[in-house]
């Protein structure tokens, strides 16, 4: 045990010291992000947990707790909501004029890791796609809708 300990120590040491160029622009990210996220308004939040330690058990008290938040969010005058998954910002838009301007924008959509589980059922169609291939999915829609067939 005694013999174990220092060998642990070194492999890590070295590890860190191989792997720091790999880490760093991962780390800055994440501190930038992180920066930015935390400018939205949401409930208190605890680093690793987030804010599912407030979370209720049952779905019908989590779904009028989420409730409850946007309502006192958005009487406040906020437009978005944040709320941390563990170490995962969402981050929800709470007002139709907030929700307008973030749907019309076709240069701003992008999809998160969630939506992956969903491309074998849905395949990459409106509600998936992102970018380019969205936009087209959208002048589509658009134009069937405008016209008589």
């Amino acid at each position: 045990m005694a013999v174990a300990l220092p060998f642990l120590m070194a492999t890590f040491i070295f590890a860190l010291i191989l792997y720091w160029r790999r880490m760093l622009p991962a780390i800055r990210e994440r501190m930038r992000m992180i920066k930015y996220v935390e400018r939205i308004p949401g409930p208190y939040s605890i680093p690793l947990l987030g804010t599912t330690w407030q979370f209720k058990w049952n779905i019908a008290g989590l779904a009028l707790q989420l409730r409850d938040w946007g309502h006192h969010y958005s009487s406040q005058g906020h437009g978005l909501i944040r709320i941390w998954i563990a170490t995962r910002p969402m981050v929800g838009c709470i007002r139709p004029e907030t929700a307008k301007l973030v749907l019309e924008r076709s240069d701003t959509i992008t999809k998160g890791e969630e939506y992956n589980i969903l491309v074998p059922w849905l395949g990459t169609g409106l509600l998936i796609s992102t970018g380019k291939s969205h936009i087209l999915y959208e002048c589509l829609c658009k134009f069937c809708k405008s016209r008589d067939f």
